[in-house]
C-alpha cells in the first residue's frame, strides 16, 4: 500500500513471460529486450541449473542504478552448435564489410591527425580535413561530450557512445590535448566509430562529498563488487579457454 502511494510506483508493474532457447551472447532476449537495460541478467541466468528458481537484481548497462527485479526459472538448456555456413554467410561478410571499414576510418583519422601543427585546436584540425572518394563529409563530424568519469567497469562516454580507448585516453590527458586515432567499442549492431579527441574540461572529484553522501558511498561499492565479480569470471573463462581443445568445422577454418 505504502508502495502504490509513490508516483514511479505506477510506471512499474509486473509481467509474466517464457522465452525461448538464447544464448549467453546473444544482445537481445526474446520477451524482455536488449541485455543492454539489464545488466547482469544473463550472466546470472547461465550461471544457474534447470529447475533452479532465483531473484535478479540488474542495473543499467552505463550505471549502477537498479532498473529491474527478475524470478527466473531455468526450465532448460541445451548444448551449443555451430550453424551451418550458408546460415550464418551473410553475417559473416556484413562481418568482414564493418572490420574493413573500422581499418580504413582509423587509417584516414592517422593521417588527418599526421597533419596536426604544434599547439593547433581540434576545430581547426578538422577544416584541413578531405574525404577519400566514396565517403561524404558528413559521415564525420565534430560533437562535445557530456561530462563523463572514469570507470574500469564502464566504457560509456556520455554524449558520445561507449570506447574504452577515448575514456582512458581522456584522463591521461591536459586541458586543450589532442589524441587519436582512437577506436569506440563495439555497439549492439557491431558498429564502430573512431575518435580524435580534444579535452576541453576537468572537473575534479569532490572527495569529502563522497566521504559524506551514503548513496555515493554505496553507489560506489556495487561498482568496485560488480567489476570483481566479471574479472572473476574472465579470469576464469580464459584458464578453461586454454585447457579446452574445441573442434572447428571446416568452413570455418
Amino acid at each position: 500500500d505504502t508502495a502504490i502511494g509513490f508516483e514511479s510506483y505506477k510506471d512499474l508493474s509486473l509481467s509474466v513471460g517464457e522465452t525461448d532457447f538464447f544464448g549467453e551472447d546473444d544482445n537481445n532476449i526474446q520477451q524482455i529486450g536488449s541485455k543492454r537495460d539489464y545488466r547482469g541478467l544473463t550472466d546470472a541466468i547461465f550461471d544457474m541449473e534447470v529447475g533452479m528458481t532465483d531473484t535478479i537484481e540488474t542495473t543499467n548497462y552505463y550505471s549502477d542504478d537498479i532498473v529491474a527485479y527478475f524470478v527466473v526459472t531455468v526450465l532448460d538448456k541445451k548444448p551449443a552448435a555451430l550453424p551451418a555456413f550458408e546460415d550464418v554467410r551473410a553475417s559473416v561478410l556484413d562481418n568482414m564489410r564493418k572490420q574493413k571499414a573500422k581499418e580504413l576510418a582509423l587509417s584516414d583519422a592517422q593521417k588527418l591527425y599526421n597533419q596536426r601543427a604544434d599547439n593547433e585546436s581540434l576545430d581547426d584540425l578538422v577544416k584541413k580535413y578531405k574525404a577519400p572518394e566514396g565517403i561524404h563529409t558528413d559521415e564525420k563530424f565534430v560533437q562535445k561530450s557530456n561530462l563523463f568519469s572514469l570507470s574500469a567497469g564502464n566504457s560509456y562516454v556520455s554524449g558520445m557512445g561507449p570506447s574504452k580507448d577515448v575514456m582512458f585516453a581522456a584522463f591521461n590527458m591536459s586541458v586543450s590535448d589532442v589524441a587519436g586515432p582512437l577506436a569506440g567499442d563495439a555497439s549492439t549492431y557491431g558498429n564502430v566509430s573512431t575518435y580524435i579527441i580534444e579535452l576541453v574540461e576537468r572537473v575534479e572529484p569532490d572527495i569529502e562529498l563522497f566521504r559524506k553522501d551514503p548513496v555515493q558511498k554505496a553507489q560506489r561499492y556495487r561498482t568496485l563488487l560488480r567489476n570483481k565479480k566479471e574479472n572473476a569470471y574472465a579470469n576464469w573463462f580464459a584458464a578453461r579457454k586454454k585447457l579446452a581443445d574445441p573442434w572447428i568445422h571446416e568452413d570455418y577454418r
